[in-house]
């Protein structure tokens, strides 16, 4: 259900108090080891505010694809599938782009 709240966050970031409370929880998140973990796990080696964006990137593009799954009817599968899926998306990206 956490998942879903952020994806609706996210879908209504036009909104200024939606957009506020998105940006807010990934505070939250980043205060609490994500971000950390986020630049471990990708070998990310840029400073913290960088990290940042690079995160606040890969959320966005995790919940545009949920968000689009969900408003199709078209999610088959779980959400921590669609996770690991964006997850090994960025990291393919990452290795051609450094040639790995």
């Amino acid at each position: 259900s956490g998942i879903l709240f952020h994806v609706q966050l996210f879908m209504h970031r036009n909104i200024p108090k939606f957009n506020e409370a998105y940006l807010k929880g990934h505070e939250v998140n980043f205060r609490n080891g994500i971000l950390d973990w986020f630049l471990d796990h990708f070998k990310l080696d840029m400073p913290r505010e960088e990290g940042k964006r690079a995160f606040l990137f890969f959320v966005d593009v995790l919940n545009s694809r949920l968000s689009n799954l969900l408003q199709t009817g078209k999610i088959s599968s779980s959400l921590s599938t669609v996770f690991f899926e964006v997850i090994r998306d960025l990291q393919s990206l990452l290795n051609a782009y450094t040639g790995k």
